[in-house]
């Protein structure tokens, strides 16, 4: 296994996304995730991702331990604090093994684009989740492809097991 920036050029695209729904058919419980390679680019990737997603949530883990979902923050509320991250980041889900949110039964999959960032000097932190329909994967790599990475586990020929 080794970490591959996907990169701008059209054959890096096409070999990761080609990846994606080879890793996925191996291993339908685990899509790849891809992270963002630096804190300097948390901001830019989660502003294309708010432009495209359809559902968006904030969730607020207070002093450590309880996690809610905050019915008053909006993004533009905690996006300033993009460069705080711990991870930020995107999971690629081209075959939904559950039905329980809305997403999981778009067409062609979702992508999960996620961060989790210091909030304020309370010690409390935010994770931002938003989901946007597959057919946007291709404009998020053409635009942060250079920023993006993700690992790279060998599969056969047939994709049905790894090397």
């Amino acid at each position: 296994m080794r970490t591959e920036i996907i990169g701008l050029e059209p054959e890096g695209i096409e070999k990761f996304i080609n990846y994606t729904l080879s890793y996925q058919t191996f291993n339908p419980y685990h899509p790849v995730q891809v992270d963002v390679i630096d804190p300097q680019y948390y901001e830019e990737f989660l502003e294309l991702c708010h432009s495209l997603q359809e559902y968006e949530f904030i969730d607020e883990l207070s002093g450590g331990w309880a996690r809610k979902r905050s019915k008053t923050l909006k993004f533009e509320d905690v996006i300033h604090k993009a460069d705080t991250g711990i991870k930020c980041g995107m999971t690629v889900i081209h075959s939904p093994q559950y039905n329980m949110e809305f997403w999981e039964n778009w067409e062609g999959g979702y992508i999960e684009c996620f961060i989790r960032m210091d909030s304020d000097t309370k010690g409390n932190e935010w994770f931002i989740w938003q989901y946007i329909r597959m057919n946007h994967l291709n404009q998020i790599v053409e635009k942060m492809g250079d920023k993006l990475s993700y690992f790279y586990l060998p599969l056969t020929q047939d994709s049905t097991r790894r090397v």
